[in-house]
């Protein structure tokens, strides 16, 4: 299978698309695509439009896709009531590649229409919380 590339404009569009539309971003990953939150993230903030994204959706197809993001990340987003959340929904081939010992799973497992959801939150700062599919793998990347 080939690489995608995506790119912070790509990204960015995607998600004004989504902001104008429901005020709440969900972006989709298909056809294996891979996400740096990291990149995305620096792009985004610098053109404004952070505030929006929510969720990042890897369920919507059948290919096996990859989100890499770490807890400066998560604490870049505007925070709802003090906490910093992302939602991360998926199928049993997708990954999120975590940061090493910058998330601790409480062991918690909340449902969100219907889909259960792992909370994480971050070691060192809890009000950053990741809201992981149980479909997933979880897998950690040591940096």
């Amino acid at each position: 299978m080939g690489n995608v590339t995506i790119t912070p404009e790509d990204v960015a569009a995607a998600i004004a698309v989504c902001t104008s539309a429901a005020e709440s971003s969900v972006y989709s990953l298909s056809n294996g695509q891979s996400l740096d939150l990291t990149t995305v993230l620096k792009d985004m903030s610098f053109n404004g439009i952070v505030k929006g994204l929510e969720q990042v959706d890897m369920a919507t197809d059948t290919a096996a896709n990859v989100v890499s993001l770490t807890l400066a990340d998560v604490l870049s987003m505007p925070p709802t009531n003090g906490v910093y959340q992302l939602v991360l929904s998926g199928a049993a081939n997708d990954k999120v590649m975590l940061t090493e010992g910058e998330w601790t799973d409480t062991g918690n497992v909340v449902n969100q229409n219907g889909q259960n959801y792992a909370v994480y939150t971050g070691t060192t700062d809890p009000s950053a919380q990741l809201l992981i599919d149980q479909h997933m793998l979880q897998s950690h990347q040591t940096s």
